[in-house]
């Protein structure tokens, strides 16, 4: 996995990207509000996750950011609070 941000486009690196994320984590999801993604509004929430490979864990905030059209999504950005990124090192 890349340790800074990056642009993942198509279906199977979203596959990838998400499968190697998968295995990396012990995670727990857990939205604070969540809304119907046809609403363009940003989703905020929490994730919490103890990564394999240092043992070191993580509880930080999120948002996801949907973009629609014609009731499909076009787009889909999520941030996480770079704190994140500590619980790999």
């Amino acid at each position: 996995m890349r340790s800074q941000a990056s642009v993942v486009v198509g279906s199977m690196m979203c596959f990838t990207f998400f499968s190697c994320l998968l295995c990396a984590v012990e995670a727990s999801d857990e939205p604070t509000c969540c809304k119907h993604p046809n609403v363009e509004e940003p989703q905020v929430g929490g994730y919490g996750c103890t990564v394999n490979a240092t043992g070191k864990k993580a509880l930080t905030p999120w948002v996801f950011i949907w973009k629609l059209r014609d009731g499909k999504v076009t787009s889909y950005e999520q941030f996480h609070d770079p704190a994140l990124a500590d619980a790999f090192r």
